[in-house]
């Protein structure tokens, strides 16, 4: 029997040097969320476990509106606000080993994502608050399965695949306000995702790692009839945009043990970073049909363990063929980068 709670607060407080009379930094941007859980897991057998859990979340908020009190023009004040709700959200686990290297698992969670507290009031430089923020409800299906075997007890593998399925109301996700010079969390009513995502790692004795995953993730507008309009909406069942729909990772290391003197390793490592090109607008409205172009990023590193890891330096560059790498808003990302990390163990 597992009981978990996570508490965290927000509290903003700010003021303007220019206008160190103005109300508007001084108003509450207040953020309390509770999430409270209760599991309980069956060990039926060595084969079979399954875990049933409960959670609670709880979200507070306080904040202040302006509104004009006379009518007349500059004549601003602000009125105090507050909003709350609850949501119970419950699920289910269970794995269970075929042989004794192929574990299946599968899990189902009706669960709930709390707003964060810069969607809720802004981050003041790109993101646009939205104190309206609904939680996102979502319902989540996940099937997989793991799967270990081994040659001569020196050549390793490891798989692993998963299907899941997410039906989600109320998703929230980012849009351009306004005036389109910000950034604003929204609900988007109905939004389902139908995923698959799979690892294969392969390792030969103690000496090399390496190791591949790739994840495609449909997400899809299920809102069939917007808000005050009785025709099918155009958006309906098109492909979220500004969110990557096929991303994956590469990596290998190379370890030389005891490399100078017993006790050192000298550590060789490579990573790969791809994204396919995605639609920065909704591509069904056919305007902008403007994306952000396929990624592909390569990073090396080197890293030497001295004395059994009590001393460590570490050499790393990254985005080694200066990509061009891109945000969800098609902001370009810094370019390639050099980074150099010292780290010692005061006890080990």
């Amino acid at each position: 029997l597992t009981i978990n709670n996570v508490y965290n607060t927000f509290n903003r407080k700010g003021e303007d040097e220019l206008f160190p009379n103005a109300e508007k930094y001084e108003q509450p941007k207040i953020n309390k969320k509770n999430v409270l859980g209760i599991g309980y897991k069956f060990d039926y057998s060595e084969r079979w476990n399954t875990s049933v859990f409960v959670k609670h979340f709880s979200q507070n908020n306080k904040y202040a509106v302006a509104y004009n009190p006379s009518g007349n023009w500059g004549d601003n004040a602000f009125l105090e606000q507050k909003n709350s709700f609850t949501k119970l959200g419950y699920g289910i686990a269970s794995t269970y080993f075929i042989l004794q290297n192929l574990q299946l698992k599968g899990s189902f969670e009706k669960s709930y994502r709390l707003p964060e507290t810069d969607e809720l009031f802004g981050d003041l430089i790109n993101l646009e608050g939205n104190i309206d923020l609904n939680p996102e409800t979502s319902y989540n299906y996940n099937l997989g399965f793991s799967y270990q075997t081994s040659i001569n007890r020196i050549h390793r593998f490891n798989m692993d695949a998963n299907v899941l399925y997410r039906d989600a109301q109320g998703f929230i996700r980012p849009r351009l306000n306004a005036n389109q010079t910000k950034q604003v969390m929204d609900n988007l009513a109905d939004v389902t995702n139908f995923g698959i995502d799979g690892e294969v790692r392969y390792s030969f004795k103690q000496l090399l790692t390496a190791g591949v995953n790739l994840t495609y993730q449909d997400l899809r507008n299920n809102t069939r009839f917007e808000e005050g309009y009785t025709t099918e909406s155009p958006l309906y069942r098109a492909r979220i945009p500004n969110m990557p729909f096929m991303f994956g990772n590469a990596d290998a290391s190379l370890f030389l043990k005891d490399f100078g003197q017993k006790g050192n390793t000298l550590t060789f490592g490579y990573n790969l970073l791809f994204v396919h090109a995605y639609f920065l607008y909704w591509p069904s409205l056919g305007s902008d049909k403007l994306d952000i172009p396929r990624q592909l990023s390569h990073d090396v590193n080197v890293v030497y363990a001295m004395a059994d890891g009590k001393y460590n330096i570490s050499l790393e560059c990254k985005n080694l063929l200066d990509a061009k790498l891109y945000d969800n808003f098609s902001l370009q990302k810094p370019s390639r980068g050099f980074y150099v990390k010292l780290r010692y163990f005061i006890s080990k």
